[in-house]
């Protein structure tokens, strides 16, 4: 092995009980690169963090740093060898502020006392140094996400002994804008030798950040690919075995009364909302973190407040007072958090897939667990979802089956109205694309989908009109064939 490289793992292996997370990996960064790793969901990319993280031994292999046998140690002894892991979640205290989280563990002190004054002013230094603009005084809390996002990394950098930064889909829920402050900032420790693994499931990043890439699929090394040897459907056939079409809609003729109209509405964090969504369209709605996109939604659904305004389903008025009301008006909508506002960690698939409606499924007073089944198998076959049966827990699926166990409890409430809110966040290419065919399929058959979404190029495919939220309000609504992403940013970005 050569000493050019920051990290050679080889041959790393890694069983839990029946399951073979990793069968004999391999991995390469070089010294100051951003290295992608890049695969589906259970490809081995969260267990082959753990191992370098310290977090998991590993069964077999050997891992060099920087040329010296790297044995991890648990946490503490990958941080002491320079090797930092900033997660999707932030791992941050909320109740302290932003200079404190950085030195969390190795408070300075003098005569026996936390010196803040210290860490406020290091603290200082250090953001300035890498251009971040957040007060050390700053609680955590009081951040926005991106931030947070941006105070993990700079944590990280304060280490002098940093050597490889691994990001764990640092972008997941960013902005356009704030993923290019995330890159600028590891543009600036990339600069000062540290190198960088990048797990991601978004391609378009790796295509623009990436030095290099390795893709796993199902626990095993497929092959490491230098920057100018591959594209997005390159990556796409390793990661999954197989062709995948990506391909972009060109929008329809919509006809006919709509199903859904809002007119003038106003709630919270939104203003004079107004459009209308058609039977068998996929209605866009766009906009930066904060512009409110979420919210009107959340209205319609019945789970935030309408000011003013009105809201027509069917021809009727509709103004829902709890989600409850919403359902039974025909009203479902996935949610952003799939893990927090989706799924119930402690039931079952089959009780998770079923408890938008109880009633249907009781018998004398009592859940009829056959008919459960039942329905749930149903829709295993109908949303291709891998689970060893209905009785198994909601946890044990991958995150893109835990979404269609969401998307299938609504489905099965036979709505009138589908609003799914980045229904495609957090979960691999493969199952990305099913769920894209899915909701293709379903406006198809003439269900009307309202999705919310801050991917711009899932926007451009999937959608007949798109609405461009900006601050509130609705900046304007485009059809998609005369869209772009220059002029969707233009609109939710430029006053």
């Amino acid at each position: 092995m050569s000493t050019s490289y920051r990290l050679e793992a080889a041959g790393v292996a890694k069983t839990f009980g029946a399951v073979r997370a990793l069968r004999g990996v391999d991995l390469r960064i070089r010294v100051g690169e951003t290295h992608a790793l890049v695969g589906e969901n259970g490809a081995g990319k969260s267990t082959l963090i753990n191992v370098l993280s310290g977090a998991v031994h590993p069964d077999a292999g050997h891992i060099l740093l920087d040329g010296e046998k790297f044995v991890p140690n648990g946490p503490q002894g990958s941080l002491a060898a320079g090797i930092c892991t900033v997660y999707q979640d932030p791992q941050l205290v909320g109740s302290i502020t932003a200079a404190e989280n950085i030195f969390l563990g190795r408070f300075p002190a003098r005569a026996g006392w936390v010196d803040r004054r210290r860490i406020h002013r290091q603290a200082a230094e250090l953001f300035e140094s890498l251009e971040i603009e957040v007060k050390p005084e700053q609680l955590c809390n009081d951040l926005s996400f991106a931030d947070r996002q941006l105070l993990q990394v700079a944590r990280a950098a304060s280490f002098d002994s940093l050597r490889l930064l691994i990001l764990d889909e640092p972008t997941s829920t960013l902005t356009p804008n704030e993923v290019a402050r995330m890159f600028s900032l590891v543009d600036r420790l990339k600069g000062s030798g540290v190198s960088v693994l990048y797990v991601t499931h978004k391609l378009d990043e790796v295509m623009e950040h990436a030095d290099s890439v390795t893709v796993f699929r199902d626990g095993q090394f497929v092959r490491e690919i230098a920057r100018g040897e591959y594209d997005i459907p390159t990556l796409v056939r390793h990661m999954v075995g197989r062709d995948i079409e990506l391909h972009e809609k060109h929008g329809k003729n919509l006809s006919g009364s709509p199903v859904l109209s809002l007119r003038g509405l106003s709630g919270r964090r939104f203003h004079d909302v107004s459009f209308d969504v058609h039977r068998g369209e996929i209605f866009g709605l766009f906009g930066l973190v904060g512009a409110g996109r979420t919210e009107v939604m959340r209205a319609v659904f019945g789970a935030d407040p309408v000011f003013s305004g009105e809201i027509v389903l069917e021809g009727q008025p509709y103004r829902p007072r709890s989600v409850g009301a919403a359902v039974r008006h025909g009203v479902a909508m996935i949610p952003e958090d799939r893990r927090h506002q989706g799924l119930i960690g402690t039931l079952s698939i089959a009780e998770n897939l079923t408890i938008a409606n109880p009633s249907t499924y009781l018998r004398n007073g009592f859940i009829d667990r056959d008919l459960q089944s039942s329905v749930t198998e149903t829709f295993q076959s109908r949303l291709q979802i891998k689970m060893s049966g209905p009785d198994a827990s909601i946890s044990s699926l991958s995150g893109g089956n835990q979404q269609k166990v969401v998307i299938g409890r609504w489905l099965a409430t036979q709505p009138k109205v589908l609003i799914l809110d980045e229904p495609a966040a957090g979960i691999d290419i493969g199952a990305k694309s099913e769920i894209y065919l899915l909701l293709e399929r379903l406006a198809a058959e003439g269900t009307p989908i309202i999705l919310v979404s801050s991917e711009l190029p899932e926007i451009l495919r999937l959608c007949d009109r798109i609405g461009v939220m900006r601050h509130g309000r609705l900046a304007g609504i485009v059809a998609r064939q005369d869209a772009t992403e220059e002029s969707l940013l233009s609109l939710a970005a430029v006053d």
